[in-house]
């Protein structure tokens, strides 16, 4: 999983810069996919007016 992979990295103190950039992209795509998929669900809910 990369969450338990970013969180091994990131406890390391002697991580690399690659390996650091290495988990940053693969957080990034993962965030990215995240919001697409929220986007997508988000666009076929109905427009409800006056919600709270």
């Amino acid at each position: 999983m990369v969450f338990d992979h970013a969180l091994s990295v990131l406890e390391n103190d002697s991580a690399s810069d690659v390996e650091l950039r290495f988990v940053a992209e693969r957080l990034s795509e993962c965030l990215f996919n995240t919001m697409r998929v929220a986007d997508s669900r988000g666009a076929r809910l109905p427009d409800v007016e006056g919600g709270a």
